[in-house]
């Protein structure tokens, strides 16, 4: 059985992301796709530009991570109940088990080398692929990274990104739009690859096309803000969710702003 693990922060997850696991799960290449919202992305604003522990109306950092992980139950309900999908809190317990510090990031490395290390804590509640009593899981238990062509060519710029991508086989999805922003990063950062095309990783990985929708986090929460409709990227599950949560995602958004780095 072959398992896509898809890491992102999923702040807030949206109709993009939920395209990237329909096209993912389309291409055969991957059974089911494990995923995994960031504990706290470490190329994002800290912490504690963020989070202040003596507000009386915002979230603190594991209370935001859970928030994420219910949203992307609630934007994937349809994928989890046909047994395709897990969302996993995985970086919380690496969290909880490996670190002493709320300012510390859990890196993709870190994730991706637990999951790998320990297999049937990870995956043996997901029906069909472990056993509830013993908690092994079947052999033959094969990872892929499920990303997209604008974070696949950023892998090389992360921690142990070579080991990530030597260790790890790819399913890429594609589109216009994100070929754009691939070829964009390549550019600005050209002294990381031999050659400054935003395809050149692509040469050796399988990929899928995407139905091309250009939206992002940043500006969904940035309509948010303003009051303006999101529907359109988000299912009424994962609209429901944030609108009861308005006043805490409003304080926890606006500081990302400020913060964004």
């Amino acid at each position: 059985m072959n398992i896509g693990i898809y890491l992102g922060s999923f702040n807030p997850p949206h109709i993009g992301h939920l395209n990237c696991l329909y096209q993912a799960l389309d291409t055969k290449v991957v059974d089911r796709i494990l995923v995994i919202p960031a504990f706290w992305n470490p190329w994002k604003a800290k912490p504690a530009d963020v989070f202040d522990p003596n507000s009386h109306d915002g979230m603190s950092l594991d209370e935001e991570h859970r928030m994420r992980c219910d949203l992307c139950k609630a934007m994937f309900k349809d994928l989890i109940e046909d047994g395709k999908v897990y969302v996993s809190d995985i970086e919380y317990t690496i969290w909880r088990r490996y670190h002493k510090y709320a300012e510390d990031c859990i890196y993709s490395c870190e994730t991706l080398a637990e999951i790998t290390r320990r297999p049937s804590e990870y995956l043996r509640y997901w029906d069909g692929v472990g056993d509830h009593e013993t908690g092994k899981i079947q052999e033959k238990i094969k990872f892929f990274l499920v990303t997209t062509a604008e974070t696949l060519v950023t892998i090389p710029n992360w921690k142990e990104g070579k080991w990530i991508l030597s260790s790890f086989p790819i399913l890429a999805m594609k589109s216009k739009n994100l070929e754009t922003l691939a070829e964009k990063y390549v550019d600005e950062h050209d002294d990381l690859f031999i050659k400054t095309n935003g395809l050149d990783l692509f040469k050796d990985v399988p990929t899928a096309e995407m139905i091309d929708i250009p939206i992002h986090s940043t500006e969904i929460r940035d309509r948010f803000l303003k009051f303006k409709s999101i529907r359109p990227y988000v299912n009424s599950n994962v609209w429901n969710i944030m609108n009861e949560n308005r006043m805490k995602l409003t304080k926890l958004y606006e500081s990302i702003a400020k913060h964004k780095k």
